[in-house]
């Protein structure tokens, strides 16, 4: 029988991320906070980007108490100059990019379809699918095409299941995952993969309006399996498995964690 040449699984840790370079969009609170703690608990070199330069010093102060290694970077991940900029200065630093978190988003309108203002649904395709694909193109180009690497995009159980009053949202959000896809074919003669989470309703900042509105909150507990919302570090643990070699065969998927919302 023949043996099996690889490295024994017990005598190595999968999902150790020691001395790769991270680079987190909205970084400094909520899903990409938890996501960005839980890589430098794993050795990861991490920076975390985002509009408010004092939510970002107070998520980095947090990170380096635990011996972890953070550059906060304020930046807009929606304007060119601010992504050139943030990219350059982490290679500066770095060298590389070995994973990209695009988790920066925003929901700027809780409306029916017949009233959206069309201002407030490009304001959010341009946060939330223009961005990342401006961000993962201009890292794949400037340093991952030579080294390979993981990109994750936070895509929402939205991107697979349409609700009322979020259509900007929704669009967005679908639009990302099949982005996500098309991404995972063509990058993966690179050494690429491209993976999406797809998280339901999480108890953040961002989606305060949804977990505080009696009505939503109770229709997302009744759709869950496990009969609650998250909370907001329950997804770190999926961006661990798609950024580290534990998922090594793993791209093109969008991974839920909705506590079976979706099943």
């Amino acid at each position: 029988m023949s043996q099996e040449t690889s490295t024994p699984t017990a005598t190595r840790d999968l999902f150790q991320l020691t001395d790769r370079v991270a680079l987190i969009t909205g970084g400094s609170r909520g899903i990409g906070r938890s996501i960005a703690e839980e890589f430098a608990r794993r050795g990861a070199k991490v920076v975390i980007t985002a509009r408010k330069p004092d939510e970002l010093e107070e998520a980095a102060a947090a990170i380096r108490a635990e011996g972890g290694e953070v550059t906060p970077i304020t930046a807009h991940a929606g304007r060119e100059e601010a992504v050139d900029e943030m990219i350059e200065t982490t290679i500066g630093k770095y060298g590389q990019i070995d994973i990209l978190v695009n988790n920066a988003a925003t929901n700027v309108a809780f409306a029916p379809f017949k009233d959206l203002d069309i201002a407030a649904w490009d304001k959010t395709l341009e946060l939330n699918l223009r961005a990342p694909f401006l961000i993962s193109q201009k890292v794949v180009n400037r340093t991952m095409q030579n080294t390979g690497g993981s990109i994750i995009n936070l895509c929402s159980v939205a991107s697979l299941k349409a609700e009322p009053m979020m259509a900007a949202y929704n669009v967005s959000k679908a639009g990302l995952a099949m982005l996500t896809r098309v991404m995972a074919k063509e990058l993966g003669s690179l050494g690429i993969r491209v993976n999406g989470i797809a998280p339901a309703v999480i108890k953040t900042k961002f989606s305060k309006v949804l977990y505080e509105t009696d009505s939503i909150r109770k229709g997302a507990e009744a759709a869950s399996a496990l009969g609650r919302v998250g909370e907001w570090n329950e997804v770190a643990g999926a961006a661990v498995f798609l950024a580290s070699d534990a998922s090594s065969y793993v791209t093109g998927s969008i991974l839920t964690v909705d506590g079976g919302t979706l099943a």
